[in-house]
């Protein structure tokens, strides 16, 4: 979808979408449509701007017009340089009152508590960077990789064998970890089959011949050696 700037953001952005005043309505300076709803970044430079909207309030008004978006975020650009006890080093002609690491990351948290996530970019370039990726990603259907477990550990060299495989299954279970799973596998082989073959595994959407041996091969039984 069509991301909108707000006019008064700098020319550097206007090539990756279109300006519009609609933004100002949701308190951010660029806001598109996604499958997740509407997405909105306000975006400051810190700590200059950041500060000043703090300090006069524009902040807090945004915030609040922030509230109507699915995804809200306040974008800070910039790299602040702060003294060793903490301090933010400002520009000389900077008169306001101090701002100490402790605040800042007081006042994000305060922020993140209204559903808003805070994220840094380090120049206008970065930003650039972090809306078009951060479109990209609004955009998927699925946001499912917090669901996915971990894959096998190798056995060594990276390289990951099927009785990896095999001992990554077992782990799964409840009160399985990795000293038990090998015992299992030593002891009795895989002690899982599968009910069914290449030949059905095929017939599921996108799972094709080669990914379906290899699925079969891991639930085949190890022979177990003999104790003569």
């Amino acid at each position: 979808m069509t991301m909108f700037i707000g006019p008064t953001e700098p020319p550097q952005f206007k090539p990756h979408g279109v300006s519009s005043p609609v933004t100002e309505q949701y308190g951010v300076d660029f806001l598109w449509e996604s499958e997740l709803g509407k997405v909105g970044v306000q975006r400051k430079q810190f700590p200059s701007d950041f500060l000043a909207s703090v300090h006069d309030g524009r902040l807090n008004r945004e915030y609040s017009m922030m509230k109507e978006l699915d995804l809200a975020i306040l974008m800070l650009e910039g790299q602040p340089h702060w003294t060793s006890d903490g301090n933010l080093i400002r520009e000389r002609n900077d008169k306001r009152n101090g701002w100490t690491k402790t605040q800042h990351r007081n006042y994000c948290h305060s922020v993140q508590l209204r559903g808003i996530h805070v994220v840094y970019t380090d120049n206008i370039r970065d930003s650039i960077q972090y809306l078009m990726d951060l479109q990209v990603w609004t955009n998927k259907v699925d946001h499912h990789s917090l669901d996915t477990r971990p894959g096998p550990v190798g056995s060594g060299w990276a390289t990951v064998t099927n009785i990896d495989y095999q001992y990554h299954l077992l782990q799964g279970l409840p009160g399985v970890g990795p000293k038990l799973a090998k015992a299992i596998i030593d002891t009795l082989g895989m002690p899982f089959g599968m009910y069914v073959g290449v030949e059905e595994l095929v017939t599921v959407p996108g799972l094709g011949k080669g990914k379906a041996e290899q699925i079969v091969k891991v639930f085949n039984r190890q022979q177990i050696q003999e104790i003569a």
